[in-house]
């Protein structure tokens, strides 16, 4: 049954014109507010883009203004400026920019000491929605402050995908773009459709998510001097989601003012980074608000670079060879089905029924169990076995458990990719039914000698390194080091490695993400440490695993309350880390390390000469 526009609602009559986005947001049906991306944007959000982007700059050239014909200038300026929401939804940037627009020709024509009507309209006003029921919305709740405030004009809304029609002129641009994230884009638009958006913004990176290719076409169509305020998943300041987007616009432009992430103070269960530019030069100041504890601080910076931190961008830096051949970094076992992860009662009663699925079974260990201090349960992995070398008892288990499920996943991919191709991996695991979907063979050769390997949750506020055995089967949620020795620990869970970790990290949602491609590959290791550094930090090395084994608390509770033993002792690491890299004073690391990744002046990974630098037994 179609809904009903919530505009002929009689109780809407009367709302607040910024709440009946939020009342019809909550109409639609929650698979389609997800499809389209639509997430009702709160006041106290809307402001902290609308004000830097359009209030604060006509506020200052008012105040600046030298005398009366400068006044009218700017008076005949701002009854022309035009505002484009191209995700109108239901309108509430368009009701806010009109009350700045309100608000600033009352304050200029006070200034002139002159009193009459408003002659800024809702005409100057344009939105863009490819939902016909959202623009209804916003065409009555610009009606509603039009009537409010005593102005006049209707406001220009266009029906269709705003990354296909034309744009109509703008000097200011306003609006939350669509939440989906680029794992959900095939889902949303169709493999069709992403191939098309794709041919239609070469310079956006097929890794963006969708709200990037907003962030393009306003800097795109903003003419010199023109300003945007957009609001953006936090990813748009990461990785593959800058190109195209943020890195162009501090390419050619100038972020004045920018929230790095918060929490989205609705139920899309994201974070997001609200980001307010200029076309071009601007001398204005620079204020980037960054999440504490307590709310968002305000730093005002001589420059916002595309990360929108307040450290060194280090987006420049590249992957360095030696840390990629010989492969050491690797991502965990992934199974692809619970039938492959057994419970320690589980593993047991297979091995009773069949004794061949013993060498089969491995321990198993996930980032919670590791934090937690779990014992995890058993991966039952029988790569690389062929399926007529696999033990009847074994097939079975599986036969029952897993493969019904893995037919059906294929299935339904193929019907997915009728006619139009796509992603096949389903099918690949079928026909490897037996086998866990991602068995890691490289991971299991590059540490297949050794007796214990370095491991680190792949999300994690902060980077924490811990030693498995190496008989241990790390789940996919674990990235994992083919490193056995206490300096390369050292390094690693140092404050060099850990600053690069923070900076260089994708997120998902607002957990850092560990990636060989965004951190380790480029990581630049203490070159040519001489023999006394590398013994200080296999020292301190051991002395920090130490603390952690007599501890008695779970790894994770140790990290978030660490006693002041274990405190000094990651005070001491740090410094004879610091040392090795000849950095003998306090600030932030960063600069210094991507002066030596971008000038090659690194270490390979590991103990120099390939020794065990005093590994602990």
């Amino acid at each position: 049954m179609p809904h009903q526009s919530p505009h002929h609602k009689g109780h809407l009559r009367r709302a607040d014109p910024l709440a009946l986005g939020l009342a019809y947001a909550e109409t639609l049906p929650p698979a389609r507010r997800a499809a389209l991306g639509i997430h009702y944007t709160p006041e106290a959000t809307l402001l902290l883009l609308v004000e830097p982007t359009l209030g604060r700059p006509l506020r200052a050239r008012r105040e600046a203004a030298p005398d009366a014909a400068s006044l009218r200038a700017l008076h005949r300026a701002l009854t022309g400026l035009r505002v484009l929401d191209p995700a109108v939804g239901g309108g509430a940037f368009l009701v806010a920019a009109l009350r700045v627009l309100a608000r600033e020709e009352r304050a200029l024509l006070a200034q002139l000491g002159e009193v009459g009507p408003l002659r800024v309209s809702a005409a100057q006003l344009c939105g863009i929605d490819l939902d016909q029921g959202a623009l209804e919305v916003a065409a009555r709740a610009v009606a509603l402050e039009v009537e409010a405030l005593g102005l006049a004009g209707e406001p220009r809304l266009i029906a269709g995908d705003a990354l296909v029609v034309e744009w109509p002129p703008a000097d200011v641009i306003l609006g939350n773009p669509p939440f989906v994230p680029k794992s959900r884009l095939h889902h949303t638009l169709g493999r069709r459709g992403v191939e098309a958006l794709r041919a239609r913004f070469p310079a956006v990176s097929g890794k963006a998510d969708y709200c990037v290719y907003w962030f393009h076409l306003a800097h795109a169509h903003l003419g010199p001097g023109g300003r945007a305020g957009l609001v953006g998943t936090n990813t748009i300041r990461e990785t593959s989601s800058r190109a195209g987007g943020l890195d162009d616009i501090e390419a050619t432009g100038t972020i004045v003012d920018a929230v790095s992430s918060m929490p989205w103070p609705g139920a899309a269960g994201v974070h997001v980074s609200l980001v307010s530019w200029v076309k071009g030069p601007s001398d204005e100041p620079r204020t980037l608000h960054l999440r504490e504890d307590s709310g968002l601080r305000a730093v005002q910076l001589p420059h916002i670079h595309a990360g929108l931190s307040g450290s060194v961008d280090v987006a420049s830096a590249r992957p360095l060879p030696q840390n990629q051949r010989p492969k050491t970094c690797f991502q965990g076992v992934t199974h692809g089905h619970a039938a492959f992860a057994l419970s320690q009662e589980e593993g047991e009663a297979l091995v009773a029924r069949e004794p061949r699925a013993a060498p089969l079974l491995h321990p198993y260990l996930t980032a919670e169990d590791l934090l937690l201090g779990r014992a995890g349960r058993l991966l039952l992995d029988p790569h690389p076995l062929e399926l007529d070398e696999v033990p009847e008892g074994v097939l079975e288990w599986l036969r029952q458990r897993a493969l019904p499920d893995r037919q059906a996943a294929a299935a339904r991919e193929a019907e997915r990719n009728v006619g139009a191709g796509g992603a096949s991996h389903h099918r690949r695991f079928l026909d490897r039914w037996w086998w866990p979907s991602w068995p890691r063979p490289a991971l299991k050769e590059a540490t297949s000698s050794l007796g214990r390997v370095l491991v680190c949750p792949r999300y994690a506020a902060r980077p924490v390194f811990a030693f498995l055995p190496a008989a241990v089967r790390p789940s996919d949620l674990l990235q994992v080091f083919a490193l056995e020795d206490d300096y390369s620990f050292g390094v690693l869970q140092s404050r060099h490695h850990r600053a690069w970790a923070e900076a260089r990290s994708s997120t998902l949602i607002t957990t850092p993400r560990y990636t060989s491609s965004t951190v380790w590959d480029s990581f630049p290791w203490p070159l040519d440490p001489d023999p006394a550094a590398v013994r200080a930090i296999s020292e301190a090395a051991r002395a920090v695993q130490s603390l952690r084994e007599g501890d008695g608390r779970p790894l994770g509770e140790q990290l978030r309350v660490p006693t002041d033993g274990a405190a000094a002792a990651q005070e001491a690491l740090d410094l004879a880390v610091a040392g090795a890299y000849g950095h003998r004073g306090g600030g932030d690391p960063l600069e210094a390390l991507l002066a030596l990744n971008l000038a090659g002046r690194a270490g390979a990974p590991g103990p120099p000469g390939g020794g065990s630098a005093g590994r602990m037994g």
